[in-house]
């Protein structure tokens, strides 16, 4: 029974499905060259869950490849023979998990091959993310015939279940132009697909569906008011904090360790990533969901864990959103999972802290180190750290380099390896005085943690820096000069948003780059 491979239905993978778009009138837009793109880890188990089972552990799935820091780019998203291994294994663990016939919604007087056509036309356009065409629906009845043939209805069920759920039309996200033309609008269910992985994680729920086989989403209005129900559902919450973690560089935090000095690390490790995703939550998703909530907001969540670290009272049970008023924790550069991720295990980093906000705050790419220069620090038991990396600014080889990103690190020194504050360092008061360099609208000089994050929340250059990494996480692939036309409007309505980043993404899942596809002549 599962022998069953991937390749099973590859052939109905390459069927044109149905089509619900129509082109708007007007010139044909400038829309970037976008990739195949494969469901990663977290939205195949979003996926498993929403439409198998919600109390779905995570699936056991080898970890996803990043590009930019994203795991959404299609560039480099093999399925290799474990992986097909592992979700072959994975979809027939699914089908064990439930009662076939109850998924289906089948009755009590179906029989089976009237609950087998429930499945298809129900569960699997759901799990296919469209109506099935003539093609796939004929493999789908032969396969089941097979499996009858060797086996009782319930395991014949079973495998048919496993079959759709291990389907390269669930495993891929293929798009369907709605027209010939070289750059066409995509169809509804195309369209529908894109709305729901980028503000779900997720594949389309009925509404959404339904509204694709209806051409609502045939026009950016349609898509506009599709995407502003998806943004107030709370499933919206997991692709906030998908990318809101991968946007800030935390996604080794969960298999990172920390020396002896910090003996709670590995106890507080997953308190520190949820703490990220609850802030990128209610930055996001609450109130006016403005940019600026993100650095400079003056409140957080903690567990015990957290209270402990942040010298906070405690919480009687679970978590609780505190204010941070009068504290030294202010907005996203402050909360420990940050910290701790750009830190060495004994000690902090201002270089690893300022190339964080360099690339992906700033936008901006710090040169190469010199291949042949070793720079031997003291250890952290002797002096601060601004005295120890000295020696980085008196080599003239690493100071080109130094200069841009030591100064910004230093503004954070009053938070340790772990994110804990700390007023001095070895017997000695921390300074944190910093300079932005070259740093476009945000240069000159400031004082922690609480200055630069300010600094960087008003930035024009930031907030752009901010849209284009959205725009990369969301479409899966880096923009692009055909793309500009699409990302400048988003900007616009980002500004005029108030700097809402709802608007920002109700913004570019109405843009040309997100409703058309450029083809590519075989």
């Amino acid at each position: 029974m599962r022998a069953l491979s991937l390749a099973l239905v590859l052939c109905a993978c390459q069927a044109k499905g149905p089509n619900g778009g129509v082109l708007d009138a007007g010139p044909a837009p400038s829309v970037g060259e976008a990739t195949l793109r494969r469901l990663t880890r977290d939205e195949l188990d979003a996926t498993a869950r929403a439409l198998v089972d919600p109390t779905a552990p995570p699936l056991a799935l080898p970890a996803d490849e990043t590009s930019l820091g994203y795991d959404t780019f299609g560039q480099g998203q093999v399925v290799s023979p474990l992986l097909e291994e592992a979700l072959l294994e994975a979809a027939f663990s699914l089908a064990e998990r439930v009662d076939v016939r109850t998924l289906a919604g089948c009755a009590a007087a179906d029989d089976g091959e009237a609950c087998a056509a429930r499945l298809r036309e129900g569960f699997a356009r759901a799990a296919y993310r469209r109506p099935l065409t003539g093609d796939e629906t004929d493999h789908l009845r032969a396969l089941l015939a097979a499996e009858r043939a060797k086996d009782d209805e319930a395991t014949a069920l079973r495998t048919l279940l496993a079959a759709v759920l291990s389907a390269p039309q669930v495993l891929y996200r293929v798009e369907h132009p709605a027209s010939a033309e070289p750059v066409a609008l995509l169809d509804g269910f195309s369209v529908a697909t894109r709305l729901s992985f980028f503000f779900w994680a997720q594949g389309p729920d009925a509404a959404l569906l339904d509204a694709a086989a209806a051409g609502e989403l045939s026009t950016a209005p349609g898509v506009e008011r599709q995407a502003r129900r998806l943004l107030a559902d709370p499933r919206a919450g997991l692709a906030v904090e998908r990318f809101h973690l991968q946007w800030l560089e935390l996604g080794t935090l969960g298999s990172s360790h920390k020396s002896a000095a910090f003996p709670r690390y590995d106890l507080q490790r997953s308190s520190m990533s949820e703490e990220a995703r609850r802030l990128a939550r209610w930055a996001v998703l609450e109130g006016d969901g403005a940019f600026e909530r993100l650095l400079t907001a003056r409140t957080t969540f903690i567990d015990a864990e957290l209270a402990k670290l942040y010298a906070f009272p405690e919480p009687e049970s679970g978590w609780l959103q505190v204010s941070t008023q009068g504290t030294a924790r202010v907005g996203a550069l402050t909360l420990a999972a940050v910290l701790a991720s750009h830190a060495k295990s004994d000690q902090t980093s201002p270089v690893l802290r300022g190339k964080l906000v360099r690339q992906r705050l700033l936008g901006q790419e710090p040169p190469p180190p010199p291949g042949d220069v070793v720079v031997s620090l003291a250890p952290p038991t002797q002096g601060t750290t601004r005295e120890r990396e000295a020696a980085h600014t008196t080599d003239a080889r690493c100071a080109s380099c130094h200069r841009l990103l030591d100064p910004v690190g230093f503004g954070l020194e009053r938070y340790d390896a772990v994110g804990a504050y700390r007023p001095t360092e070895n017997g000695a008061p921390v300074d944190d005085r910093g300079e932005l360099l070259d740093a476009l609208d945000t240069s000159g000089p400031f004082t922690g943690a609480a200055e630069l994050s300010a600094r960087l929340a008003g930035s024009d250059a930031v907030r752009e820096c901010y849209a284009r990494q959205l725009f990369r996480f969301g479409f899966g692939r880096g923009e692009t000069s055909d793309d500009e036309p699409s990302v400048r409007a988003a900007l616009a309505r980002f500004r005029d948003g108030a700097w809402s980043v709802r608007e920002l993404m109700v913004a570019y899942a109405t843009s040309d780059a997100f409703r058309y596809t450029r083809q590519v002549a075989p």
